[in-house]
């Protein structure tokens, strides 16, 4: 068998990773990694690696999973880290061992999705306090706010989660990114936030009037 890197350095290749995954795998063979035949035919390199004698090493890109996104079939993940992994086949052993990350870990951030499925429970409600003042609330965060009317809602829409708070997702992440696109991310984030806030105050808001407008015709 041949490699077209390589077609005189292994006595496996590929085919067999792929063929070992399909069969064997499924037998419990220990930790595949989340390999399946399918991914390493569409997507696996095969490499030289003198350190791992007998042993097919290749590479290949992987999707984890960010902030939770799931990955929907025919859709795929809103959020998610890529990254190069490096992989070694002992077909001696059966089993797979990963070598580690290779490249850069890249964020990959649908910032509309991911702003939407953040703001799909909130909402606004508005009264007036004792002193007589028009005040929003935010239901799930029990945010408030006094506004004199739609005038303020910019303000408050991007008062909810400001760039600050989106920063801070990224801090724990496990995705190699500088300084730069940390504040990039939360600056877009915060951005496709504030919108959606916007447009769900404007509706409370409409809501609201109606309600006082009903109230003065009783």
């Amino acid at each position: 068998m041949s490699n077209a890197n390589d077609s005189d350095s292994y006595d496996f290749t590929l085919a067999d990773v792929a063929d070992f995954l399909d069969s064997e795998g499924s037998d419990g063979a220990g930790d595949l990694h989340g390999l399946t035949g399918e991914k390493i035919r569409r997507r696996a390199i095969q490499i030289r690696s003198d350190e791992h004698p007998g042993c097919v090493v290749f590479e290949m890109e992987r999707h984890k999973s960010a902030f939770g996104s799931e990955n929907i079939k025919g859709a795929g993940m809103t959020s998610y880290v890529t990254s190069r992994e490096r992989y070694a086949f002992d077909p001696k052993e059966k089993c797979i061992s990963a070598l580690g990350t290779v490249s850069p870990r890249k964020l990959e951030v649908d910032t509309d999705t991911r702003a939407s499925v953040i703001a799909n429970d909130m909402s606004f409600e508005f009264s007036v306090d004792d002193a007589g003042r028009t005040t929003c609330r935010e239901t799930c965060t029990c945010g408030s706010w006094v506004v004199q009317g739609p005038e303020d809602f910019d303000r408050v829409s991007r008062d909810v989660f400001d760039e600050d708070s989106f920063l801070m997702d990224v801090e724990d992440l496990e995705a190699d990114l500088d300084e730069e696109e940390k504040q990039e991310y939360a600056a877009e984030m915060a951005g496709a936030f504030a919108e959606l806030m916007l447009e769900k105050l404007r509706e409370a808001w409409k809501d609201y009037q109606d309600e006082l407008t009903d109230e003065e015709n009783e």
